[in-house]
């Protein structure tokens, strides 16, 4: 579905192709998603790191 559809006075079938504010609406989502998908791999990383050195640390605790 397109948003704009009820909102814009100048909507027509297909007119999305064509329009400067979608595509710029769609930029700006592509940017968005680019950012978070950074966002989640980069504490997605640490987080494996933490995880993994507390995992560490209990092993080495089970022994004393």
């Amino acid at each position: 579905m397109i948003p704009c559809k009820s909102t814009c006075l100048m909507y027509q079938e297909g007119c999305h192709k064509t329009c400067p504010v979608w595509r710029q609406q769609q930029k700006k989502r592509s940017e968005e998603y680019r950012r978070k998908l950074t966002y989640l791999k980069e504490y997605n990383e640490i987080c494996s790191t933490v995880v993994s050195q507390l995992k560490r640390m209990s092993c080495h605790r089970t022994y004393f």
